[in-house]
């Protein structure tokens, strides 16, 4: 792990890390769940609702 902040110490570094990897996976999930690609709708209005769902589930189930 690397930084260019010269006043963090090892522990301060790996907490950012670990923040960052728990945004990382989030981000995962919610793409997974989501899964526009397959979606057979495809106008932003009909989107919506299935991401908004995903993304309260996915807030819950963490």
């Amino acid at each position: 792990m690397i930084s260019n902040d010269v006043k963090l110490d090892k522990q301060s570094i790996e907490a950012i890390y670990q923040k960052q990897w728990q945004i990382e996976v989030f981000h995962k999930n919610i793409k997974l769940s989501i899964a526009l690609v397959e979606s057979p709708v495809k106008t932003k209005k009909t989107q919506s609702h299935p991401i908004f769902m995903s993304l309260l589930a996915t807030v819950k189930l963490e």
